[in-house]
C-alpha cells in the first residue's frame, strides 16, 4: 500500500509541477498554442490532485489498501507524463527557431493529413527529428475531456503539433525536409486500422513462409534457458517471439510507410536530407529498421514509380544511389524476418499511397525538370524559388511546397553549380555559409508560397 509519505511527496510534486507550469506559461510567446497546452495540463493535474484527495479520503482505512494504491500508481503515471509533455512544451520559444517555417509547415500538414493542424517547434538535444500530436497524447491517456474543454474554451478547432529539431540544426532549413517523415507518421496514425489490417496480412504470409526457420530460433532460445529445452519452455519462448515479432512488424512498416511517404513527396531530397543526419549503417532495433534497409527501398520505390523523373536527374540520383548497399545477412533470424515484412509492405503501401497523397513528381516530366531548372537559376541569383510558381500561376499548393525542397537539394548537390554560387558570392572559403544562404532562399519561398496561397484562396472564396 502506497505510504502516507508517498502520497504526501506525490502531493508536493503535483503542487510544484502546477506552479511551474503556471510560471512559464506567464512567459511570452510568439503564438497562442503553447499556452493552450499548458492550461490544459493544469487541467489535468487539477483532477488528478482531486482524485488522489478523494481515495485518500475514502480508502485509508483498513481493507481500502488496495484500492488507494491503484489511484497512487495512475496518479503517478499521469504526473510523470503531464512533466514530459510539459518538458517538450517548454522549449518552443527558443529565440534560435526561425519561426517563418511554422505557418508553411501547418499548412503542409493540412493539406497532406486533410485535417486542422498547427505546428509549433521545439530543440531537441537528440539527433533526430520528431513529431508529436498533442491532441492524441491526451486523448490516449483518457484525458480527452481536459483538451476539450480547453481547446473549446480559446476556440480552437486544430490540433497542436509539436515538432521536434535537432539543436544541432536549429537553423538548417534544408534538413526540415525530414519533416514530410514525420507528416509520414501524422498519416499513419489516421489511417491506423487500414493499414494494420495490411500489415497483419504481410505478417501473416511472411511467418508462413518462415515457420520452420522461426520454429528453429524458438528452439535454440530455449536451450539457452536455465531448464533447457523443454515443453513449456518451447510454448512460452514460442509465444514470445510471435509477440516481438508483430511488434517489431508494426514498428518497421510505421517508419517503412512514413519513409514512402517522404520519398513521394520529395524524392531524392528526402535521401539526401535523410543520409545527412541518420549518418552510416545503423544496426535494427525493435522499433527501426536499419538505414541500409530504409534507403534501398526508398530508392526502389522511386526508381519504380518515376523512372522519367531519375532519368532526368543526373548527377543528382548518380550522388544517391552510389550509396545503395546489399541486403544484410543477420545473426538474429528476426532482423531477417523483419526485412522480408517491410519488402513485402511495399506494394500494397504504394497502392494505398498513390490514391491518397498528391506528389509534384506526377506533372509531365519535362515540365517538371524546366521548373525546378528555373528554380534554381532564381537560386543562383539570391532570389526566392518561389517567385518561378508566382510567375507561372502554378503549384500554389502543397506541390509547390515540397518541390522547393527538391530544388534546393539538387541545387546543393551539383557540386559544380554549387561550388560556383561559392565563388560568386565569395562563400568559396565558407561552404556552410553559403548553405546558410540557400537555406534562407527556400525559407522565404516556403514563406512566400503559403502567402500567395491565402491570397489566392480569399481572392476566390475558397476554404483552407
Amino acid at each position: 500500500m502506497a505510504s502516507p509519505w508517498q502520497i504526501e511527496c506525490l502531493t508536493y510534486r503535483i503542487n510544484s509541477l502546477v506552479a511551474e507550469i503556471q510560471r512559464v506559461s506567464k512567459k511570452d510567446h510568439p503564438y497562442n498554442e503553447p499556452r493552450v497546452v499548458y492550461e490544459a495540463l493544469l487541467s489535468v493535474l487539477d483532477g488528478r490532485a482531486k482524485l488522489l484527495k478523494d481515495y485518500v479520503q475514502l480508502f485509508q482505512l483498513p481493507g481500502g489498501e488496495r484500492s488507494l494504491q491503484n489511484c497512487y500508481e495512475t496518479v503517478a503515471r499521469d504526473v510523470a507524463i503531464v512533466a514530459e509533455v510539459f518538458s517538450l512544451v517548454d522549449r518552443v520559444d527558443s529565440a534560435r527557431i526561425p519561426f517563418e517555417i511554422l505557418r508553411p509547415l501547418s499548412w503542409a500538414a493540412r493539406e497532406l493529413v486533410r485535417g486542422k493542424y498547427r505546428v509549433v517547434v521545439r530543440l531537441d538535444p537528440i539527433f533526430d527529428y520528431t513529431f508529436m500530436s498533442t491532441r492524441m497524447v491526451f486523448e490516449n491517456r483518457g484525458w480527452g475531456a481536459d483538451w476539450l474543454k480547453v481547446t473549446q474554451k480559446h476556440k480552437i478547432a486544430h490540433d497542436v503539433l509539436l515538432l521536434g529539431i535537432p539543436s544541432a540544426y536549429a537553423h538548417a532549413i534544408l534538413l526540415n525536409a525530414l519533416a514530410a517523415h514525420e507528416l509520414g507518421h501524422l498519416l499513419f496514425n489516421t489511417q491506423r486500422q487500414q493499414l494494420k489490417d495490411i500489415i497483419t496480412l504481410v505478417f501473416r504470409q511472411v511467418f508462413q513462409k518462415h515457420n520452420l526457420k522461426l520454429q528453429d530460433y524458438v528452439a535454440r532460445r530455449a536451450r539457452g534457458l536455465p531448464g533447457g529445452l523443454t515443453q513449456d519452455a518451447y510454448a512460452n519462448e514460442s509465444a514470445d517471439v510471435y509477440r516481438l515479432a508483430l511488434s517489431i512488424t508494426m514498428e518497421w512498416c510505421s517508419e517503412l510507410y512514413s519513409d514512402l511517404v517522404a520519398t513521394r513527396l520529395l524524392g531524392p531530397a528526402y535521401i539526401a536530407a535523410f543520409d545527412r543526419v541518420l549518418i552510416g549503417r545503423w544496426q535494427p532495433t525493435e522499433s527501426h529498421p536499419p538505414n541500409d534497409l530504409r534507403r534501398n527501398l526508398m530508392i526502389t520505390y522511386f526508381e519504380k514509380n518515376f523512372p522519367q523523373i531519375v532519368a532526368n536527374s543526373g548527377e543528382l540520383w548518380a550522388s544517391l544511389k552510389n550509396g545503395l548497399s546489399e541486403s544484410a545477412r543477420y545473426v538474429d533470424e528476426l532482423w531477417t524476418f523483419g526485412e522480408e515484412v517491410c519488402r513485402s509492405a511495399v506494394a500494397p503501401f504504394t497502392e494505398t499511397l498513390t490514391k491518397i497523397v498528391n506528389t509534384p513528381f506526377s506533372e509531365p516530366p519535362e515540365e517538371f525538370s524546366s521548373l525546378i531548372s528555373e528554380m534554381q537559376d532564381h537560386i543562383d541569383n539570391l532570389s526566392p524559388p518561389s517567385a518561378v510558381l508566382g510567375e507561372k500561376s502554378m503549384w500554389i499548393n502543397s506541390n509547390g511546397f515540397w518541390s522547393m525542397f527538391y530544388a534546393a537539394w539538387y541545387f546543393r548537390l551539383n557540386r559544380a553549380r554549387f561550388e560556383s554560387f561559392t565563388r560568386r558570392y565569395q562563400w568559396q572559403d565558407s561552404p556552410s555559409d553559403a548553405e546558410d544562404a540557400l537555406s534562407n532562399l527556400l525559407l522565404q519561398g516556403l514563406r512566400s508560397l503559403e502567402l500567395k496561397f491565402r491570397f489566392k484562396a480569399q481572392k476566390t472564396g475558397m476554404r483552407e
